[in-house]
C-alpha cells in the first residue's frame, strides 16, 4: 500500500496545471517578502500566473510541491543580479490539520537551492517574517541569517538633531557603503551574504527604487558614516544605515532623516513614509523619537552554494597572527 501523503517538489511542468487550479480560488500568505513589497507583505502570488511567467521564458524560476494531484505548495525565484536568485513567492497550501507544513516550506527551499547550484547561481536570498514558518524552515534548509529588520511608519518631518555632512551619493561612494556595510553587521552575517565588494553590489535589492528616487551618504572625516536610500510612493520607502557604534549617530541619523523629508516636502511627507532600518541600529531609536511606529519584523537570509576558499601561507615562527576577531 502507498502512502497519500508521500510529497514530491519539482519544477513546474505544464501537466501540473490541473493541481495548480485546485488552490486556485484560495488565498495563502506568501512566506517571501521582497523589499518593494514590505508595504504589502501578506498578499499571495498567482500560481497560474506564476508558471505562465515560465514557460513564456521571463526568466522566473518556478517549483511546486504535489500529493497526489493536490498541490501542497509553490515556490519561485528570481534574478536580482547574475549570479543571484531571490525567493519572491513561498506559499504553504498543505491543510493546517496536515501537519506537514514546514516540511513544505523545507523542501521547496532545498528544490530551489539544488536548482542554484545546477544554474551556477551561488546566493538565493530570502525575506520572511522574523516569527513565520519560513525562517525555521530556511534555516533547516540551510540559509543562514544576514540581518533582523524592523520596519516603522510614520510622518517624515524635518527637526534640529541632526548636522552631519550630507551629499548624493556617488558610484565613486560603494567602497565606503561597502565598508559602511561591514561595520553595521557580524562577521558570520557578512560572510553569509558579501565577503567582497562585488558581492556586496550583486546581493543589493534596487528594485524598490522606483522613479524620482535618491541615495544620500553622511560623511565624517572623509568616510562614509551613514547612508539613505528613498523612494517616493505611497507611502514613500526609505532604507536607513547608521554605524553602530559610531558615536555621533544621532547627528548622523538625524541628518539623514532630514534630508528625506526635505527631499518630500510638499509631494508626499503626508502620506507617509515606510522606513526599513537594521534591528540593531541605533536609527530605531531615532525614528521612535520622530514618532514612528514599529510596523513588523523580517529575517533576511542568504544560502551560499559556493564556499570561499581559504589563503593558507607560511608564516616565520614567533610571528603575531591576527585573527578575524
Amino acid at each position: 500500500m502507498t502512502d497519500d501523503r508521500s510529497l514530491e517538489a519539482h519544477a513546474v511542468r505544464p501537466t501540473d496545471l490541473v493541481a495548480l487550479v485546485t488552490f486556485d480560488g484560495e488565498v495563502f500568505a506568501n512566506q517571501a517578502v521582497t523589499r518593494e513589497h514590505l508595504v504589502r507583505p501578506k498578499q499571495a502570488p498567482h500560481p497560474i500566473g506564476a508558471a505562465i511567467e515560465q514557460w513564456l521564458g521571463l526568466g522566473r524560476q518556478t517549483w511546486v510541491e504535489v500529493r497526489g494531484r493536490q498541490i501542497e505548495g509553490i515556490a519561485t525565484a528570481r534574478e536580482l543580479a547574475e549570479g543571484v536568485w531571490q525567493i519572491d513567492a513561498l506559499v504553504d497550501a498543505s491543510a493546517p490539520s496536515s501537519g506537514i507544513g514546514e516540511e513544505v516550506l523545507t523542501t521547496l527551499l532545498r528544490k530551489a537551492v539544488d536548482a542554484a547550484r545546477e544554474h551556477r547561481v551561488t546566493h538565493v536570498l530570502l525575506r520572511t517574517p522574523l516569527e513565520g514558518p519560513a525562517h525555521v524552515a530556511a534555516m533547516h534548509a540551510g540559509f543562514g541569517r544576514v540581518n533582523v529588520e524592523r520596519t516603522y511608519r510614520g510622518r517624515l518631518e524635518t527637526v534640529a538633531d541632526g548636522d552631519a555632512e550630507v551629499r548624493p551619493a556617488a558610484e565613486a561612494d560603494d567602497l565606503g557603503r561597502f565598508q559602511l556595510f561591514n561595520r553595521t553587521l557580524p562577521l558570520e552575517a557578512r560572510q553569509a551574504v558579501a565577503a567582497t565588494l562585488e558581492e556586496w553590489r550583486r546581493t543589493r535589492e534596487r528594485r524598490w527604487l522606483g522613479r524620482g528616487s535618491s541615495e544620500w551618504v553622511a560623511l565624517h572625516e572623509g568616510g562614509v558614516v551613514g547612508a539613505l536610500a528613498l523612494s517616493p510612493g505611497e507611502p514613500s520607502q526609505l532604507e536607513v544605515e547608521i554605524e553602530v557604534d559610531g558615536q555621533s549617530a544621532a547627528s548622523v541619523g538625524g541628518a539623514l532623516l532630514n534630508v528625506a523629508a526635505q527631499s518630500l516636502e510638499g509631494r508626499d511627507a503626508e502620506r507617509g513614509a515606510l522606513a526599513v532600518v537594521g534591528a540593531m541600529s541605533p536609527a530605531t531609536s531615532l525614528l521612535e523619537a520622530r514618532g514612528f511606529e514599529l510596523d513588523a519584523e523580517y529575517v533576511l537570509l542568504c544560502h551560499r552554494t559556493t564556499r570561499q576558499a581559504v589563503e593558507r601561507r607560511r608564516v616565520p615562527a614567533g610571528m603575531a597572527v591576527p585573527t578575524s576577531g
